[in-house]
């Protein structure tokens, strides 16, 4: 949910430059994937919202859990094809910090980073920040500077081609 308070942070992340991309509003499984018109009700939700704060019409996302979870095996690829349809691309991705699972450690971010992060020409990692989990923020400048160390360029999601499972 963007609340007021998180509204200064989308117009700033516009400002800089970076692309948004748009996962859901509610982010509940349940609901998200109970029908195709559930999905994009709560997509079209969060969209209007971004529009409506920093007047960008966002044309990336990524599904909860995966375009492969099992709450929306059912109806994933019916959702893919419409929002297709709409001009949308969704994204997943090829590593995983797994820094939204159990209780993940600066060890085990850092390890899922970089057991598979140079196995890509251009990996897409999956990372989360939130209020229950600061510590993938705080170590970003360093996995960030440890793999530009070994070669590899940052860019937005918009200026690559659709990483999909």
């Amino acid at each position: 949910e963007i609340t007021p308070e998180r509204e200064d942070i989308v117009r700033r992340i516009v400002d800089e430059g970076h692309t948004i991309g748009l996962h859901t509003y509610c982010h509940n499984y349940e609901k998200l994937y109970s029908s195709v018109d559930a999905f994009l009700e709560d997509y079209e939700k969060v969209c209007l919202k971004i529009y409506e704060v920093a007047g960008v019409r966002p044309s990336i996302f990524r599904f909860p859990g995966g375009s492969k979870n099992h709450y929306g095996k059912q109806i994933i690829d019916s959702v893919a094809e419409e929002m297709e349809r709409r001009g949308y691309c969704y994204y997943d991705w090829n590593v995983s910090a797994e820094d939204s699972v159990g209780k993940p450690t600066s060890y085990s971010i850092r390890a899922n980073i970089f057991k598979d992060v140079f196995r890509y020409d251009t990996p897409v990692i999956l990372m989360h920040d939130s209020a229950t989990n600061a510590l993938t923020v705080s170590m970003l400048a360093d996995i960030i500077k440890e793999i530009k160390e070994a070669g590899y360029e940052f860019d937005t999601l918009d200026h690559r081609e659709c990483c999909q499972f």
